[in-house]
């Protein structure tokens, strides 16, 4: 089984159907003037794969996630974010990491090492930032601000250390100030009156006015009121009215994002307009509504059955044609009159219709015979 499971894999990449197959040249390193004839193989990248491909002519896709790889089970350099031969998902804390275990790198606003001075050390960027820090290498010191906030030092005689905090430069609210108390600008859900930064509505993403939004969040949008109150259809992420779509939530698409993406699209993300998508391994298609050559079932995750011609079947894993010598849906049986593993064997010539089991038993003979294989003669014994 496992030596048929191989031939299966070979096949599948000698015929070019892989997930994301690049064409000849197309995804050489430094493009299709690095692909030459070399060691009598046509198309071939002399200069290697660009990311995410393999393979001499670098025709088929790496694994999810991965940057570079040798073949298809196992990959040499994830993308940022992963890790390991299968590019396994970091902690969601960490930019990068080695192992589940150990964060390389903290996304912004995360640190490895201890909360406080008597906490335990961790590497997996369990702490967070002080909530003005934009980052950090330690709950006392800031490498960077949030917009707003500014680099203070100060030394903590009892700790004996020193901090790196960041203070306010503006008022709540303000993005540009010319003092801590006079706004010239405000950040979103802001909106600037007499040199004060007050507060939109809770729908609001930008406002000029409590009662007048310029810009609404996710769900909401404005229509004969300007407030942001009414709430988009439950497929929509937002929208313009009820009925017309800006974005669709996801595993939905279409003007009014009526349609469902196919379950074959990677993270059950689909463009908004027409519904393709990126494939999850195994699915085909630009929808990725179909299953890849000689893969059927609900995750394209069966293979069609053996003696399919090419092989070939449909969603419920029927052939389309079988081999020569079988029949049925799934070319499961011998022709009338054939028997053996590969349906290649002549039934016994005594057998009643010319029709015997898997095994060659007819049954039942001829008149006249007689036998487990119907050679016998009746006449003989007379």
């Amino acid at each position: 089984m496992k030596g048929y499971a191989v031939m299966v894999i070979i096949i599948w990449f000698s015929r070019g159907s892989t997930l994301n197959e690049c064409k000849p040249c197309q995804c050489c390193n430094y493009g299709a003037g690095s692909c030459i004839l070399f060691n009598n193989i046509q198309d071939y990248c002399y200069n290697g794969c660009r990311d995410g491909y393999f393979s001499p002519k670098c025709t088929h896709s790496c694994r999810d996630h991965c940057l570079k790889c040798k073949e298809l089970w196992t990959c040499d350099k994830c993308q940022d974010g992963y890790y390991g031969e299968w590019c396994q998902e970091c902690p969601n804390r960490c930019e990068t990491c080695s192992n589940w275990n150990n964060c390389d790198v903290c996304k912004d606003g995360y640190y490895n090492g201890k909360q406080y001075f008597n906490s335990v050390e961790t590497t997996t960027c369990q702490y967070a930032c002080p909530a003005s820090c934009k980052t950090c290498s330690s709950f006392h010191t800031c490498q960077e601000c949030k917009s707003g906030f500014i680099i203070k030092s100060t030394f903590n005689y009892k700790e004996n250390i020193w901090y790196r905090t960041c203070d306010p430069i503006c008022d709540s609210g303000c993005k540009t100030c010319t003092s801590k108390y006079f706004c010239t600008e405000c950040i979103n859900g802001y909106y600037l009156a007499n040199e004060y930064c007050h507060k939109c509505n809770e729908n609001c993403i930008s406002c000029s006015s409590q009662q007048r939004c310029t810009a609404c969040i996710d769900g909401k949008y404005n229509h004969y009121f300007n407030d942001c109150r009414y709430s988009c259809k439950q497929e929509c992420k937002s929208c313009t009215s009820y009925n017309t779509c800006a974005a669709c939530v996801r595993g939905r698409y279409g003007t009014s994002c009526e349609h469902n993406c196919s379950h074959g699209c990677l993270n059950g993300d689909c463009n908004k307009s027409n519904g393709y998508c990126l494939c999850k391994t195994r699915f085909t298609g630009e929808k990725c509504d179909k299953c890849n050559d000689y893969k059927y079932g609900t995750n394209c995750e069966k293979n069609c059955p053996r003696d399919c011609l090419d092989p070939m079947c449909d969603s419920n894993g029927h052939c389309f044609k079988c081999k020569t010598g079988f029949l049925g849906n799934k070319c499961e049986k011998c022709q009338v009159g054939l028997y053996g593993q590969n349906c290649d064997i002549n039934c016994p010539i005594g057998c009643a219709n010319n029709n015997c089991t898997t095994e060659g038993v007819c049954y039942s003979c001829k008149s006249g015979k007689y036998g487990i294989d119907c050679t016998g003669s009746l006449l003989s014994r007379l």
